[in-house]
């Protein structure tokens, strides 16, 4: 009987599992399938596609930020599971990887793509072309006033010795995350050697994320954080995210032996009002703080409008010490321009309002304490002066921009004063005053002998009421100096204030000789000598030279000359201005693809020779005559996608059209022939199919075909396409597969055509994913492994060694060396880099160097080897020896000698400890025995008297 049972009993068995297997299945395909369409519904509903389509004068007519890069990543990295970017996790990862690489540090140098540790890589700039900055500070250290700290918005905190001096480079400062946003600097007045950073940027919509305040007690040697951080931040319902993400000032009062600290510390949106789910960064955490223990602990001052928070701008002294604040406009649109004062610290009086102002800037005179000028975002800039602290406030008048063209009479900083609103008194004289918007001014104030009323005298040629020392471009004039547009900041020289530093959105210059700057094209010059911040949207290198090219935000598209046999930090000089994005040469080095916003793309002959001008101190080469427009027709996206194919050289981009509400009415393709002819010749064809009906966000040729174009499509919700034929009569099929959930934001091939690497960019999702047949449905396999939980925005692999990968993630770059295992094991490849959001990775397939473009810290270059992994011990006086080097876990320490008080500590690739033996004495030899999985390791045995480190391989 039981023989005649049990196979019935096994089959049942067999059927139960396979029932049970299918149903997990089933349930995995629907919960992805939900989340799927979840995805779709988070993007048809961003407020972010009503700005899609609008122009750089109706964004900032709106308060939106200038260009929709924000946007458009905000976009692409929402999490699917939550309605938008997982911040919170954001910042508790990049925490855990700087403390994994204190740890990592101390074991060895890591290791680059697929290199030995003496190959990192290596900065290649723009050394001068710079980039956003906000925070300037002269060192209180130095005797001669020539030391300067600057930070960039995205690019981390920068040191000058001689801010004087044009050649005099900047060195970037350990300690402080290079992705962080740095806003103010500052120095204790009572210990120079404590200086504070306030991060973040709330104007324009959120655009720029902090991390709280950090604080340094050795001169801006180390830094530490003291506020803020990923500890502060939660959740809350409606999809307010709470923390401390825009520290918009901060101010150190000194009451005698003592410092007290005061921060105003914003909320934003993450996108403007009407979207839904809402998402608020610090809402339930804005308001102004205070400290009086060096930062150690913080409390808030409640300050309220009606019942309402106060959304806190500018803190400033005058010199009685009473602190006054201003505030901004809120996330639910209620308006700013509120002046507060306190006079004890604790607590703040409503003193007056600048009528239907948004962002609100003051400066005190520091002679009369009932002096102050004030700037307002009122839609346009107005400019304000009080002579009765603020009883009565009278407006002044504003001066007239050079460029008449694009800059009204009454705004000088051309609809975005919400961006670029510095204003600043001569701290020996309250009667000159300073002000930026695209360019800067000087004015000198008029006091009236009979009632003490202000107002800017006429001092120059074009009937205008201010003095222009400076001008974006000399279109425009030449007579007055140079500078990049965009101004943010106006520090003093002290001990000098006709000199001062300025910060543009293109980096820094300095100004020797303000009182004359009027009358010369020579006194502010650029300081950007290494200052390298330039926020890179996409890159490329050329196969044949070296040289590289890219597109920046707000610095054009610029090309290194020098290719990538130097190992410096070289200058790059632009061939177009204003918002560079996508960008190719073409594999022979003829030419180079370059574009502005949106669709606008230029075909440049390549190599660029020769320079004919200099835009404020650097060098523009030649644009061959020959380099002429490709296409500038409507539509795509702000970074739009593009992609060439450099066997048939055809253009294709993202050609889809768009409603005023941000919806695909064309979902469609542009391809671009006999683009190397001349303008004259060039065809377009629009390709379109009923698969592809949502926002393009990659496009890749395939390499395979030469005869033939064969094109992958990626978009925003989850779909791959693939054209066959796309030069010709196109064939479409849809090559997704299950488990794909976001948005596609790279598309490599492998070392064939069916071998295709894909990345995602959402928080919350499988970032990597690969095949070996083509794809489709069920031919794609998971290559996340154990990586972070971070958007991830390209991928190479190594073509010497096709089980090494690098990804360009929010925190620079990752690698692993066991790329075609189930679950690969990913690490951070900081060495030369760190955490600066990578945007994009390219080849140079005759020498397999690797670009690497940064969003921040402008380029950088590495190369893959095909060297092994190697176990060599590297200490020259070892005591110890491991044995086998590879094993299972079984493995023997041995020494010639006795040992006691011994530790023995194993580490991971990541830097995190996962094994420890203490106080153990040793004779000879010890055994041990460890349950690890693959991959390599780090043993550090160590006494009081030495520390040794050695390496062993799992299998």
């Amino acid at each position: 009987m039981k023989k005649k049972y049990l196979p019935t009993l096994l089959l049942f068995s067999l059927i139960l599992v396979f029932v049970i297997r299918t149903t997990e299945e089933s349930s995995e395909t629907e919960k992805i399938t939900k989340l799927r369409e979840k995805h779709k519904d988070f993007l048809k509903n961003s407020p972010y596609k009503k700005t899609r389509t609008l122009s750089k004068k109706e964004r900032k007519n709106l308060g939106v930020a200038p260009n929709g890069f924000f946007e458009q990543n905000w976009d692409r990295t929402i999490d699917p599971n939550l309605g938008y970017p997982n911040t919170k996790n954001a910042l508790r990862i990049q925490h855990e990887l700087i403390e994994q690489r204190k740890n990592f540090e101390e074991l060895i140098t890591p290791r680059v793509p697929g290199d030995a540790s003496d190959n990192a890589w290596v900065e290649r700039g723009p050394n001068n072309i710079g980039g956003r900055t906000r925070g300037i500070l002269f060192d209180p250290n130095d005797s001669n006033n020539e030391r300067v700290f600057a930070g960039g918005v995205s690019g981390g905190l920068w040191v000058n010795n001689d801010i004087t001096n044009a050649n005099s480079s900047w060195s970037l400062v350990a300690g402080v995350p290079e992705n962080i946003a740095v806003n103010q600097i500052i120095a204790d007045p009572n210990n120079s050697n404590t200086l504070y950073i306030a991060s973040g940027e709330s104007y324009a919509n959120g655009d720029v994320v902090g991390n709280g305040v950090y604080r340094s007690t050795d001169g801006g040697v180390n830094w530490t954080m003291i506020f803020g951080g990923s500890d502060n931040t939660t959740i809350l319902n409606g999809g307010g995210v709470d923390g401390i993400f825009y520290v918009n000032d901060i101010i150190a009062r000194d009451i005698g032996s003592t410092t007290e600290l005061y921060i105003a510390v914003a909320s934003s949106f993450s996108n403007p009002p009407g979207r839904n789910p809402a998402a608020f960064l610090g809402e339930d955490s804005l308001g102004v703080y205070r400290s009086i223990n060096n930062g150690s602990t913080w409390s808030l001052i409640t300050i309220t409008n009606g019942g309402n928070p106060i959304n806190p701008n500018d803190l400033e002294l005058d010199i009685n010490n009473n602190i006054w604040l201003s505030t901004t406009s809120d996330t639910f649109g209620r308006p700013g321009g509120g002046i507060y004062r306190s006079t004890n610290g604790t607590s703040f009086t409503l003193i007056n309002t600048v009528p239907s102002a948004a962002r609100t800037e003051i400066v005190p005179s520091q002679q009369d304490a009932n002096v102050f000028y004030i700037a307002a975002d009122r839609g346009e800039a107005d400019l304000f002066v009080t002579t009765d602290a603020f009883t009565t406030i009278t407006q002044l008048s504003e001066p007239v921009d050079e460029d008449g063209l694009t800059i009204t009479a009454t705004d000088y900083t051309r609809g975005q004063a919400f961006y670029d609103l510095p204003i600043e008194v001569d701290p020996t004289d309250d009667t000159v005053l300073y002000i930026g918007g695209i360019d800067l001014f000087r004015g000198d104030v008029t006091v009236d002998p009979m009632d003490g009323s202000r107002s800017v005298r006429f001092v120059s040629a074009n009937n205008n009421d201010w003095t222009q020392i400076s001008i974006w471009s000399d279109f425009f004039s030449d007579d007055i100096s140079l500078v990049h547009a965009d101004h943010h900041a106006i520090v003093f020289r002290p001990g000098n204030p006709n000199q001062a530093v300025f910060g543009t959105d293109g980096g820094v210059y300095f100004g020797s000789n303000l009182s004359a700057s009027g009358n010369s094209n020579n006194t502010i010059t650029p300081r950007n000598n290494g200052y390298a911040v330039t926020q890179f949207y996409a890159g490329d290198i050329n196969d044949i030279d070296g040289t590289m090219g890219g597109g920046t935000q707000d610095n054009g598209s610029p090309f290194n000359l020098n290719g990538d046999t130097s190992t410096n930090v070289d200058p790059f000089f632009t061939v177009i201005g204003g918002d560079g994005t996508y960008g190719q040469f073409d594999t022979d080095g003829d030419y180079f693809i370059a574009s502005t916003q949106f669709i606008d793309y230029r075909f440049v002959n390549t190599p660029i020779t020769g320079a004919t001008n200099n835009f404020g101190g650097d060098a523009i080469p030649t644009v061959n005559e020959s380099s002429y427009v490709i296409t500038d027709r409507a539509g795509g996206n702000f970074i739009n996608e593009a992609e060439v194919d450099t066997d048939l050289d055809i253009l294709y981009i993202n050609a889809s059209t768009f409603n005023a509400l941000g919806q695909v009415v064309t979902a469609q393709i542009g391809r671009y022939d006999n683009i190397e002819n001349g303008s004259g010749t060039i065809q377009e064809t629009l390709l379109t199919n009923g698969l592809l009906t949502e926002t393009i966000s990659a496009l890749r040729a395939s390499p395979f075909n030469p005869a033939t174009s064969r094109l992958l499509v990626g978009t925003e919700s989850s779909t791959l396409l693939n054209v066959e034929n796309a030069h010709a009569t196109p064939t479409w099929m849809d090559i997704s597969g299950t488990g794909f959930v976001g948005t596609i934001s790279d598309i490599e091939f492998g070392e064939d055509a069916s071998t295709i690497m894909l990345t995602f960019s959402n928080y919350g999702v499988t970032s990597i994913w690969y095949t070996e047949t083509n794809g489709g449905a069920s031919g794609w396999v998971s290559k996340e492994g154990d990586l972070p939980d971070i958007p991830v925005f390209a991928i190479l692999q190594n073509p010497l060694n096709r089980n090494e990968a690098i990804v360009g993630t929010q925190f620079g770059v990752f690698r692993t060396e066991n790329f075609l295992t189930a679950s690969p094991n990913w690490v951070q490849s900081f060495n030369g880099m760190s955490n600066v959001m990578v945007r994009d990775l390219d080849l140079r397939q005759s020498n397999n160097t690797v670009l690497a473009s940064t969003y921040g810290r402008g380029m950088f270059t590495g190369r893959f080897t095909s060297e092994t992994l190697s176990i060599a011990d590297e200490s020259t006086a070892s005591e110890f020896i491991i044995f086998p080097t590879i094993s299972e876990g079984q493995f023997s320490l041995s020494s010639q000698k006795s040992f006691n008080d011994l530790t023995m500590e194993v580490y991971n690739i990541n830097g995190q400890r996962i094994f420890e033996s203490e106080n153990f004495q040793m004779i000879n030899n010890k055994e041990f025995n460890l349950d690890l999985n693959a991959g390599l390791y780090f043993v550090r045995i160590s006494n009081r008297d030495f520390i040794e480190t050695k390496k062993i391989i799992i299998r």
